[in-house]
């Protein structure tokens, strides 16, 4: 008689370490789905009956613990985990502070300050020389402008009469008496 197609035996003690026996698999283990020789058969079952009854021992077990509890031990419990959270975030937050103090100082250390205020200042020169630029240019402008301005003349009766002027007047020649 040919073995089955399940290949050698693959029982596993309690340990969880594979035995390779040079036996044929026979059987399939309902539990596990492991083909077992005849002769690892029996204590196969006992193995998983023993892992059977330690797995319902410790449901029986939270099952109890469940029933017992109060509606005071939860909100305890609760406040005990959160406070266990809340200090380990603190710790955390504290621990990296410091971190971050102690790199802040020593980049402070390394900085050469007379060397920053120097390439600071200059940068500000730099941005404030284009703006004195656009001043001069605005004042000369405004100066053009008050020259237009002052050849209008307005009326009694709310009229704009121009003055006209062949050359640009000068005050030397205008008489203001």
């Amino acid at each position: 008689m040919d073995p089955l197609p399940l290949g050698r035996c693959s029982h596993r003690n309690l340990s969880a370490k594979s035995i390779q026996c040079d036996r044929w698999a026979r059987l399939v283990c309902s539990h596990c789905n492991r083909g077992v020789c005849v002769e690892h058969e029996k204590i196969h079952q006992e193995e998983s009956q023993i892992r059977i009854d330690e797995f319902q021992n410790q449901m029986n077990d939270l099952r109890q613990r469940l029933h017992t509890l109060t509606h005071e031990q939860l909100m305890e419990n609760f406040e005990k985990k959160l406070d266990q959270w809340t200090n380990t975030c603190k710790n955390e937050i504290d621990r990296k502070a410091k971190q971050m103090l102690k790199q802040g100082k020593s980049l402070i250390e390394q900085l050469n300050m007379e060397e920053f205020r120097s390439n600071y200042l200059h940068q500000i020169e730099k941005n404030l020389e284009p703006n004195q630029t656009h001043t001069s240019i605005l004042e000369e402008q405004i100066e053009q402008m008050k020259e237009k301005i002052s050849y209008l003349q307005i009326t009694n009766d709310g009229q704009i009469k121009v003055k006209h002027f062949l050359t640009k007047p000068s005050t030397d020649t205008m008489n203001f008496d």
